[in-house]
């Protein structure tokens, strides 16, 4: 009898333990890697910003997933976000913040706060221990230390600096001055010191490398609302980060807003700040399709493993967003709910 409730109790105790670790695992397993973070502005002024999460196995997506775990929400315009190994930062521009989170179980693990104004827009992790992050209305790029998440310094740029572009040991900063600019400012990160400008068209917006290891930056070129006679074609400049001279241009009809490109010779960019999908090679140059996917899009982000366009269609921001999975012969795949107001699309694998 002894030896039947000595066997009970070692059965419960092994089906415990088995309990603890799944409880364990599935902590770890907050979100189903590999797939997507999708980051949404929401209302400018109503803190309505939001994350989510599109998972590849289960094609399904999880919104609100900062807001699940930890409580609370991330605030004005969350604006972009980068992953640097298992930490995640989270541009949240008219807060003024990045949260930082660990990506596995999207748990907080700090808040970096910025000068109210500044408006952070877009951040990059180099190898030396340090985040820069652009100021759109301070004209600097701040530079982070990691080990505490303390902004250390302020580097001096252009006029509204937004894209960032981390090329070895040499920060790309596209100065778009909302068209007033036309400059990319190029940072040594070793030195922290600006040791170059180049002159790209109004209005740079984006920037992407492609396979050939050339800097592509989007310029949108100068909108005059009051009088379009003053307006000026966007483009794409071709930058050889080795000599970092401007090798080639194409000019682009209108307002172009955003770019992605895939490593067989192709770019896409979308044609307006709510635009067409449109293509172009990115070994001639030379615009391909003016309007490969039509569509209203604000965001596009090009996943290379399995070859698919992620666009966001933000619906004019009156309602939830809708996240549209394309394959690159334009053919519709998927199409999911997503929060208000979706700008920009980051991958992750594990």
């Amino acid at each position: 009898m002894k030896i039947l409730v000595y066997l009970v109790a070692l059965f419960f105790i092994f089906i415990s333990i088995g309990c603890d670790s799944s409880t364990d695992s599935d902590k770890d397993a907050f979100l189903n890697f590999p797939g997507a973070f999708i980051t949404n502005e929401g209302n400018f002024g109503q803190n309505n910003g939001s994350l989510c999460y599109y998972s590849f196995d289960d094609t399904t997506v999880q919104k609100d997933t900062f807001l699940e775990v930890n409580g609370r929400g991330l605030g004005d315009v969350v604006q972009s976000m980068t992953i640097a190994g298992n930490t995640g930062f989270i541009v949240v521009n008219n807060s003024n913040t990045v949260e930082v989170v660990d990506i596995r179980t999207m748990e907080s693990l700090a808040t970096i706060n910025f000068t109210n104004g500044e408006s952070p827009r877009n951040l990059v992790v180099a190898e030396n221990g340090k985040a820069y992050v652009t100021g759109l209305y301070s004209g600097t790029v701040a530079v982070v230390n990691l080990d505490n998440y303390l902004i250390e310094k302020s580097i001096v740029v252009g006029f509204n600096p937004d894209a960032l572009l981390l090329y070895d040991d040499k920060l790309y900063v596209a100065n778009s001055g909302f068209g007033a600019d036309n400059t990319i400012s190029i940072i040594d990160v070793n030195s922290e010191q600006v040791t170059g400008t180049l002159t790209v068209g109004d209005y740079p917006a984006d920037m992407d490398l492609d396979s050939d290891g050339e800097i592509h930056v989007l310029c949108s070129g100068f909108s005059d609302w009051q009088d379009p006679s003053n307006d000026t074609n966007g483009g794409i400049y071709v930058i050889d980060p080795v000599t970092d001279i401007v090798i080639d241009s194409l000019t682009i009809e209108g307002h172009p807003s955003k770019l992605a490109l895939d490593d067989d010779g192709k770019g896409y960019f979308l044609d307006g700040y709510f635009g067409n999908v449109s293509r172009y090679s990115t070994v001639t140059n030379q615009l391909e399709q003016p309007v490969f996917i039509a569509g209203s899009f604000y965001g596009i982000g090009l996943e290379q493993a399995t070859e698919r366009l992620f666009l966001l269609d933000p619906k004019f921001f009156t309602q939830d967003g809708e996240l549209r999975i394309y394959n690159l012969q334009g053919n519709l795949l998927e199409s999911h709910v997503v929060g208000l107001g979706p700008g920009s699309v980051t991958f992750i694998y594990e």
